[in-house]
Protein backbone atom coordinates (compact mmCIF):
# COMPACT_ATOMS: atom_id res chain seq x y z
CA UNK A 1 0.00 0.00 0.00
CA UNK A 2 1.56 3.69 -0.64
CA UNK A 3 2.13 6.13 1.30
CA UNK A 4 -0.56 8.97 1.80
CA UNK A 5 0.33 12.61 1.36
CA UNK A 6 0.21 14.20 4.64
CA UNK A 7 -2.20 16.53 3.07
CA UNK A 8 -4.49 13.81 2.19
CA UNK A 9 -5.54 12.58 5.98
CA UNK A 10 -5.97 15.99 7.00
CA UNK A 11 -9.22 17.89 6.28
CA UNK A 12 -9.19 20.81 3.56
CA UNK A 13 -10.45 23.47 6.03
CA UNK A 14 -7.17 22.01 8.84
CA UNK A 15 -4.67 21.81 6.08
CA UNK A 16 -5.38 25.32 5.01
CA UNK A 17 -5.36 26.90 8.40
CA UNK A 18 -2.15 24.55 8.78
CA UNK A 19 -0.90 26.60 5.92
CA UNK A 20 -1.52 29.77 6.81
CA UNK A 21 0.69 29.26 10.14
CA UNK A 22 3.09 28.41 8.19
CA UNK A 23 3.28 31.47 6.41
CA UNK A 24 3.11 33.63 9.29
CA UNK A 25 5.46 32.32 11.13
CA UNK A 26 7.87 32.49 8.21
CA UNK A 27 6.70 36.15 7.58
CA UNK A 28 7.28 36.83 11.16
CA UNK A 29 10.43 35.02 11.12
CA UNK A 30 11.73 37.09 8.21
CA UNK A 31 10.83 40.18 9.66
CA UNK A 32 12.94 39.32 12.73
CA UNK A 33 15.83 38.83 11.09
CA UNK A 34 15.61 41.99 9.34
CA UNK A 35 17.11 44.90 10.50
CA UNK A 36 15.85 47.81 11.73
CA UNK A 37 15.93 51.19 9.44
CA UNK A 38 17.53 54.01 11.47
CA UNK A 39 17.26 57.34 10.82
CA UNK A 40 19.82 60.30 12.15
CA UNK A 41 18.01 62.86 14.56
CA UNK A 42 17.05 65.87 13.33
CA UNK A 43 19.66 68.78 13.97
CA UNK A 44 19.25 71.35 16.73
CA UNK A 45 18.92 74.08 14.46
CA UNK A 46 18.24 74.50 10.64
CA UNK A 47 20.34 77.79 10.56
CA UNK A 48 23.70 76.36 9.64
CA UNK A 49 21.72 74.20 6.56
CA UNK A 50 20.31 77.49 5.47
CA UNK A 51 23.57 79.39 5.65
CA UNK A 52 24.95 76.97 3.37
CA UNK A 53 22.36 76.74 0.90
CA UNK A 54 21.17 80.49 0.60
CA UNK A 55 23.74 81.45 -2.16
CA UNK A 56 21.35 78.91 -4.02
CA UNK A 57 18.11 80.62 -3.61
CA UNK A 58 16.63 82.49 -6.72
CA UNK A 59 13.80 84.91 -6.71
CA UNK A 60 12.69 85.08 -10.31
CA UNK A 61 10.02 87.44 -11.28
CA UNK A 62 8.47 88.28 -14.57
CA UNK A 63 5.72 91.27 -15.89
CA UNK A 64 3.90 91.64 -18.94
CA UNK A 65 1.52 94.76 -20.07
CA UNK A 66 -0.95 93.46 -22.11
CA UNK A 67 -2.31 96.10 -24.54
CA UNK A 68 -5.79 96.60 -24.96
CA UNK A 69 -7.02 93.96 -27.53
CA UNK A 70 -10.58 93.06 -29.19
CA UNK A 71 -13.42 93.76 -26.66
CA UNK A 72 -15.78 90.83 -25.73
CA UNK A 73 -19.14 90.93 -26.15
CA UNK A 74 -21.72 89.98 -23.78
CA UNK A 75 -22.90 86.74 -24.53
CA UNK A 76 -26.58 86.57 -25.42
CA UNK A 77 -28.79 85.00 -22.68
CA UNK A 78 -32.75 84.30 -23.08
CA UNK A 79 -34.64 87.82 -21.52
CA UNK A 80 -35.43 87.52 -17.84
CA UNK A 81 -33.08 84.68 -17.00
CA UNK A 82 -30.52 85.09 -14.17
CA UNK A 83 -28.00 84.76 -16.53
CA UNK A 84 -28.71 87.95 -17.90
CA UNK A 85 -27.82 90.01 -14.92
CA UNK A 86 -24.78 88.05 -14.30
CA UNK A 87 -23.62 88.54 -17.68
CA UNK A 88 -23.83 92.01 -17.80
CA UNK A 89 -22.68 92.35 -14.03
CA UNK A 90 -19.63 90.32 -14.72
CA UNK A 91 -18.64 91.78 -18.28
CA UNK A 92 -19.85 95.77 -17.50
Amino acid sequence: MAARPLSASIAPQTWLRVQFAALLLLALAALAITPAAHGRDAPDSFADLAEQLLPAVVNISTSQVVSGGPTQQIPQAPPGSPFEDFFREFFD
